[in-house]
Formats: C-alpha cells, structure tokens, sequence
C-alpha cells in the first residue's frame, strides 16, 4: 500500500520504529519560506549519512530550468557531493514538473561498474535514486501561465525500498532480505517480473498491496462492499488485477497473500492467516475473475459494434463504471485490438460521472 509520511519539520526523521518493510512507502519532508536551497539537501545528506549510506559517493543529478543551471549550483553549494547537471532520470515522480523550479535526484552507486564509461544513468542499473526533491519557486495558473511561487517550497521524497537497497548494498527491491520470500513468490507466479518485462514498480505494487491485505484481514477486516471492508478489496482487487496485466493467474493471488502473511506478520510475533480468512480471499478472487471473465465478453462485444475511434472513451468509463473493470485492463485489451484513444477525454468523462453521483461497481 501507497504510503507517505510527510514531517513538516527542517530535518528527515528516522521511520517509526516497527513500522512494517515497505517496497512503495515514500519518507517526505517540506521546507517552506525563503532559505538556502543547499540546506534541505544538506539535511538529507546527513540523514542518509546516518543511517550508514556514504554520502561522499552520492552523486546530486540538478535539473534545472534552461538559463538558470549555473545559479542554481551556486546556490545548492554543496561540499563533498558530486554534481551533475542532467535531465530527470526515468521514474523521477511525474508530479515534480521542472518548469516549476529546479529538480533533484540523489543517486548512489551499488556493485562494480559494467564499463569504463558507467554513470549516472547507465541502463545498467548500478545507480540506484535514493531521494527526489524540487524547488518550487513558480506555479501554473488554470490558463497555462507561470507566475512566480509567492512562499517557494523545497520538497524531498525518499522511497523506503531505495534506502534498504542502498544498506543491503543489492540493487533490486526483489533481492532485500526483509522482502525476499515475497518477491521470489512473485516472480515465480508471474514470470514477466522475474524477466524484468514488466515495470519494477508493478511487482512492488502487488507486493506492498498483499501486505496491506495480510494486515488488514489479521484485523478481521475481511473484504467488503463499504468502508474499512471496502479498502480491503480494493487493495486485494488491484493486486489480481496487476498480476493478470503481467500475465499471471489471478487466481494464484491467494499463494502469494500467504507469502506475504509470512513475509510481513509472522516477523511481528503475530499468528498466521486463518484457514477461514484465506477461503474468504478465495472467493474474493474468484469472483473477481468472474468480473474479468464477463467484462472482457462485453468489451469484445462492444467492439465490433464501434464506428469511430470518439466511441472507445465512452465504452470504457462505461465498462469501468457498470462492471467495475480496471482502467489498466480496458487500456491493455484496447492497445490488443489497436484501438486508438485519448486518455484525457477518459478521464474527463470518468470526472463527470463520479460529479453526477454514478454509482460506481468497484473498480480497482
């Protein structure tokens, strides 16, 4: 489960002790008012410094708005840290927009390099992003215009998984110890992961939603149609859901539910799953295939019935809405049946119709 803990604080604090491992939960911390640029960043510097990272390997990759490259190192200032002037690296979070203000991404190096010419950004994945951040110092108005940041803004996020990667000294999430029996699991039931066809961030997703479920069904929160229920099946839902994309079984969710009732509260001194609880994540599943099953028959109907890519939006909202499909499923048939459509105007209908109160049959 999607996780930020945000401190409003000048310093990034150590995570709450106890808190479960985590392959999706982002450490947060906002500066706010004018100040330094180079003090949040040295603030992070010395977090990670003391929990055991070398701080004189980290490489700071600056992106910053054309013309304004060389104040904004100046400004940063940074003693013993190497500085590299790039674009955002690939997975640096989409919210953080350059234009808004300089972009950073703190990088630390794992294992020998694969060639003289290693670097930051090498696709050979030696470089692992340990923290995110962004001077926010303008902001867009709804009719496009950037005006300046009237109380600019320092914002940092770490991935807790980067930082165990970078402790354990592995490169991939799939070989942490604490997240070990879960992932080879994973990769087992969906062979895509293990292959790396599919997206890192995919596998950590199922593997951090199985978590949140083993959690939650320990607490007698069994899934359910409303409240804490419902948070149950749409985590366990968006689970099955990212693993038929992969190209696994659906089904096979309940095996991996066990590992990661093993992986995550087993570890905390708390019993196993019930045998009761597991059947009840059977039938969850089960039925939820049969949403699938049913969904994809519609869809395949639907299409053939199509006289002009205008039509494809609003057979999915509609698909989305009525039979409570994924968006990720409906956009993976459509791109099998090349059928052309603009996401916008998804989304845009998908606003509308939660405005006028549809109701909505679950999604995940």
């Amino acid at each position: 489960m999607a996780l930020q803990w945000c401190v409003s604080t000048s310093r990034s604090e150590a995570l709450p002790f106890g808190a479960v491992p985590s392959a999706q939960r982002f450490v947060g911390a906002v500066w706010v008012g004018d100040h330094p640029s180079g003090r949040p960043v040295q603030d992070a510097l010395e977090a990670l410094g003391s929990v055991g990272i070398d701080r004189r390997a980290l490489v700071l990759r600056v992106s910053a708005p054309r013309g304004t490259e060389e104040q904004t190192l100046a400004e940063l200032g940074l003693p013993g840290c190497q500085m590299l002037l790039a674009a955002p690296p690939p997975g640096f979070p989409g919210r953080l927009r350059p234009e808004l203000g300089p972009c950073l991404t703190l990088e630390l190096p794992l294992g020998p390099p694969c060639s003289t010419g290693c670097g930051p950004g090498c696709p050979c994945g030696r470089y692992r992003q340990l923290a995110y951040g962004q001077v926010v110092r303008r902001v867009r108005l709804r009719d496009g215009r950037l005006v300046p940041e009237s109380r600019p803004t320092f914002e940092l996020l770490l991935p807790e998984y980067a930082v165990m990667c970078a402790l354990a000294e592995v490169r991939s999430p799939f070989a942490l110890p604490e997240l070990r029996p879960l992932m080879d699991g994973l990769a087992a039931a969906v062979p895509d992961f293990a292959a790396g066809r599919c997206r890192e961030s995919e596998g950590l997703m199922v593997a951090d939603r199985l978590s949140a479920v083993a959690l939650l069904l320990g607490s007698g929160v069994t899934p359910g149609p409303r409240g804490r229920a419902h948070v149950t099946r749409r985590l366990l839902r968006g689970a099955a859901a990212t693993t038929a994309l992969a190209g696994g079984s659906p089904s096979g969710v309940t095996r991996l539910l066990s590992l990661a009732d093993a992986t995550v509260r087993v570890p905390l001194g708390l019993p196993r799953l019930t045998d009761h609880a597991l059947a009840t994540v059977e039938r969850e599943i089960g039925a939820f295939e049969r949403v699938l099953t049913l969904g994809h028959a519609r869809f395949l109907d639907a299409v053939r019935t199509l006289r002009g890519p205008e039509e494809v939006p609003p057979l999915l909202v509609r698909l989305r809405s009525e039979q409570g499909l994924p968006l990720g499923l409906l956009l993976s048939w459509c791109r099998q049946h090349d059928l052309a459509l603009s996401l916008r105007e998804v989304a845009e209908l998908d606003l509308t119709l939660r405005a006028g109160g549809s109701n909505e049959a679950d999604p995940s």
